[in-house]
């Protein structure tokens, strides 16, 4: 079994529509509906991976979102978990093949 890399990614909707922050990049993306941030986060983390392991560039892979994200992170309710399976093409990876994003939606009160 492959290990699983988990990634928190805070889903929540705004003025603009629905904004997927990942914590551990510190990656944003908005869209109009739930599932287009969802995709567009997908996408740009695929990216973000592949564009870090193929320049030999692992010292900035991770970089963490702000502490008022991973506040409203941790003060949200459970929305849903997803799987991105992700194939780096070139170069050897030192990391997974899959990751888990535990996503959350942020309650507007």
């Amino acid at each position: 079994m492959k290990p699983i890399l988990h990634l928190d990614v805070l889903l929540r909707q705004t003025d603009e529509g629905y904004e997927a922050h990942c914590l551990q990049f510190d990656l944003v993306e908005v869209a109009p509906s739930a599932e287009a941030a969802e995709l567009a986060i997908k996408d740009v983390i695929t990216a973000h991976v592949e564009y870090s392991l193929a320049h030999d560039n692992r010292e900035y892979l991770f970089r963490s979102a702000p502490l008022e994200a991973w506040n409203a992170f941790f003060s949200s309710r459970p929305y849903k978990r997803l799987i991105l399976d992700i194939h780096p093409e070139q170069t050897a990876s030192p990391f997974p093949d899959t990751i888990d994003l535990q996503e959350t939606l942020l309650e507007v009160v």
